[in-house]
């Protein structure tokens, strides 16, 4: 909880949709984009992945040029963003907050060497807030060892932790406002106090599962996000959907729900999620019958394409062909049977469509990952399908003897001509 991003902004991964690849490249089951922050992190130019991150988070809780960026760096943790800081009114003081936010929520004193080019004043401090945490992790403490420690940043995260472990919000009040820096205004040392502060709050609020605490946790950028992960916090803790009702955002309510099932894999749940940009009912039902391997829940989805694909992932992920027995419509029951096919690695399925189109395209599908010439038997004789089912496996393999399997002359001696590479 000490983070602006919380656990529960992991979980933009999950939902939203998803894409299964159910019969080749070109044929994909999707819903809505899979939101995927990995995807994000992996571009190199920082300004578009920055924009591929914010696609991610949700406008109506952007703040100021230097805060959102800072925000997103921390929520992602992905400390290269603070490169993007540039000439702001804090200009290196926004750089040094955004580095040391990232730093410590990954708990790594590293990330503040990066800032050394910008900020070389406060880089101790940010070394020293980080070394701190790790000092207190594993510690028991105790109000008389906070009050000894020199340095607001130390003191202040001392209580912190000790604010938690005896769920006193009392102690929140220890925190002390660090002195200005000579010929500063000391703005951005404030700012960490404000923030130290929310946190301790937040924490305190999530240890006793308080809500009431939540609004508490704003912090210098009076931030939602920072609220809304609080009453996500507990209402994950204790289970409890009706928490995420006090979420006034849509999106992150629906977050919050998604977090829930996440935990109890409990598709009651998903009733109460409102179709919005990333979340809908279906594709939480979808979540929940993947993750339990169960069908009937995928009967819960009103919507008939959406329930169909739902029954075609599971059949494939499950290698259950009795589950394409509920998959009603032409080619999607083929193409359920296709699933199984692959998952099971069975050329009988393939062989039992009585389609020809399907049928090859079943038999190619297994071809992939298996160029056994076995498999060509399951391929209905028509149109040479067969005989091209034994030369494609010939040629790829360079096997020449496949080429005998072949019942039609002319096709048989084109194997024969291009395995021996044209002679």
């Amino acid at each position: 909880m000490r983070k602006v991003m919380a656990v529960v902004t992991i979980l933009l991964t999950l939902w939203g949709g998803c894409v299964e690849e159910t019969v080749e490249e070109t044929t994909t089951t999707t819903t809505k984009a899979t939101l995927n922050a990995s995807i994000c992190s992996g571009i190199e130019n920082l300004s578009e992945r920055f924009a591929c991150y914010t696609g991610l988070k949700f406008d109506s809780l952007s703040g100021d040029s230097v805060g959102s960026i800072s925000a997103v760096a921390v929520r992602f943790l992905d400390p290269d963003l603070c490169e993007l800081i540039g000439d702001y009114e804090m200009s290196g003081h926004g750089r040094f907050y955004c580095f040391t936010e990232v730093a410590y929520a990954l708990k790594d004193p590293s990330i503040c060497d990066r800032d050394l080019g910008y900020s070389t004043f406060f880089h101790p401090q940010c070394k020293e807030r980080v070394e701190s945490v790790l000092r207190n992790t594993t510690t028991t403490t105790t109000t008389t060892e906070c009050d000894g420690i020199e340095g607001s940043y130390q003191k202040n995260e001392c209580y912190i932790k000790l604010a938690k472990e005896q769920k006193n919000l009392e102690l929140c009040k220890k925190l002390e406002a660090p002195p200005a820096p000579s010929g500063t205004t000391g703005t951005s040392m404030f700012r960490h106090y404000q923030d130290q502060q929310a946190s301790c709050y937040c924490e305190v609020a999530v240890a006793t599962q308080n809500t009431s605490l939540c609004p508490l946790c704003a912090g210098s950028e009076v931030s939602e996000a920072r609220i809304i992960n609080c009453y996500t916090d507990i209402a994950v803790a204790k289970q409890d959907a009706s928490i995420c009702e006090k979420i006034q955002d849509l999106e992150y309510r629906n977050l919050c729900y998604h977090t829930i099932v996440n935990v109890t894999e409990n598709s009651k749940i998903c009733e109460k999620i409102q179709e919005s940009v990333n979340f809908s009912k279906e594709g939480c039902y979808r979540y929940v019958a993947m993750k339990k391997g169960d069908p009937a829940i995928c009967n819960k989805i009103n919507d008939t394409r959406e329930k169909t694909y739902c029954l075609i992932d599971l059949a494939g992920k499950l290698g259950e062909l009795r589950i394409c027995n509920s998959v009603s419509g032409y080619e999607e029951n083929y193409m359920c049977r296709m699933a199984v096919a692959r998952k099971t690695n069975n050329p009988s399925i393939c062989g039992s469509m009585t389609n020809p189109a399907w049928n090859e395209r079943c038999i190619w599908s297994l071809l992939k990952s298996n160029p056994d010439p076995r498999l060509c038997e399951n391929v209905h004789e028509i149109m040479g399908l067969k005989d091209y089912c034994y030369k494609k496996i010939a040629v790829d393999l360079a096997n020449a003897t496949i080429c005998d399997f072949i019942k039609e002359n002319t096709t048989r001696d084109v194997c024969y001509s291009e395995v021996s590479g044209g002679d």
